[in-house]
């Protein structure tokens, strides 16, 4: 039996096919108990399974004994000598199982920044998942974990790698994002000043909102679902990608939600990309939603405005490349246009 670890089950969740399989699976507790029954592939075994699955080499296994560890062309072993808690384990096909996605994201913490901790506890949580082959880089699935999920799979395993990183962001993981950018912006704004963020808990992502007769018919739908809602304000934040680039239709849609939400007494405020990666422009509607969030703080220093902005050039500007996360400097054109779903970890 071979066990898909670290980026290997990592890449199952981001490609449709085998996210859907794997949480189906789950779901019917397809899991593998004897963990002594783990082995590592040889190298021709690893091609087979690369191309059954479509999964990008070297294959990345768990295994529990060092004798058994192995870094090839095709295989890198991952030795795990903390206990493994039963169901961390689900099947795929043909005698191998992957880690679930709890598993994987505790393993992936051990080596990465705090960028892309959020950002891939966020994305397990989201319903979407990066994949360079999907429409902008994405591909739309349900969410595989909870940040409650991830806390009680971490309390099994207290001691081991990675565990404390990952406890350290999971009170600040987004839920049901259909973006990256949709996760970078409610980190932004939950994330504590200490870490360069707004300190705005009361917000909500995908949030349902209900819609009366009149505000239906303008709408021509029966609700409406908001990118990020800030609940004590009323305020359905929203992000436009497409900034001035809106087909006729887009733009009438978008009007017919604005003067729908005005009926039901709803405020609209939208980031284009351009405002986005903008520091300036950024900060002033960022500033404007901590107001009316009552978030108002007689004096900001200095050293928490540096870390607002550096959170801020980390999440947007930042390329994720291997738990890393490296702020490329670029002209705001060209910023705009890039994808960064493709530099997620």
């Amino acid at each position: 039996m071979i066990a898909l670890c670290n980026v290997s089950s990592l890449a199952v969740t981001r490609i449709e096919k085998l996210a859907k399989l794997l949480v189906s699976n789950r779901a019917q507790g397809f899991y593998l108990e004897r963990l002594n029954l783990l082995e590592v592939p040889s190298s021709r075994e690893a091609h087979a399974i690369a191309d059954y699955f479509g999964l990008p080499l070297p294959l990345h296994v768990l295994c529990t004994h060092a004798n058994d560890l192995r870094h090839t062309k095709s295989v890198v072993c991952h030795l795990w000598t903390s206990p493994i808690p039963p169901g961390s384990l689900v099947y795929l096909a043909n005698g191998v199982y992957a880690c679930i996605p709890e598993f994987s994201f505790v393993q992936l913490c051990c080596g990465s920044d705090r960028e892309n901790r959020l950002m891939l506890g966020s994305e397990f949580a989201a319903k979407y998942a990066v994949n360079p082959k999907g429409r902008k880089g994405l591909i739309t699935r349900p969410p595989l974990v909870t940040p409650k999920s991830i806390e009680e799979f971490a309390s099994q395993i207290p001691q081991a790698p990675g565990t404390a990183r990952a406890l350290e962001v999971v009170p600040y993981i987004g839920r049901n994002a259909r973006s990256p950018k949709e996760n970078e912006l409610w980190l932004i704004f939950r994330l504590p000043r200490t870490l360069g963020g707004r300190s705005i808990g009361s917000i909500e992502m995908d949030r349902k909102i209900e819609l009366n007769a009149q505000a239906r018919k303008l709408a021509k739908r029966s609700c409406l679902y908001s990118d990020l809602f800030f609940l004590l304000s009323g305020t359905d934040f929203e992000y436009d990608a497409d900034d001035n680039h809106l087909t006729k239709a887009a733009n009438e849609s978008d009007k017919r939600r604005a003067n729908a939400l005005r009926i039901v007494d709803i405020d609209l405020i939208t980031m284009t990309n351009g405002q986005l990666h903008d520091w300036q422009s950024f900060d002033i509607i960022a500033r404007q939603m901590e107001e009316r969030e009552g978030r108002i703080f007689r004096t900001t220093s200095e050293a928490t405005r540096a870390r607002q902005k550096a959170l801020w050039e980390r999440l947007i500007l930042g390329v994720r490349s291997g738990g890393k996360t490296e702020v490329v400097r670029m002209p705001l054109t060209d910023r705009m246009a890039r994808t960064s779903a493709l530099d997620s970890y």
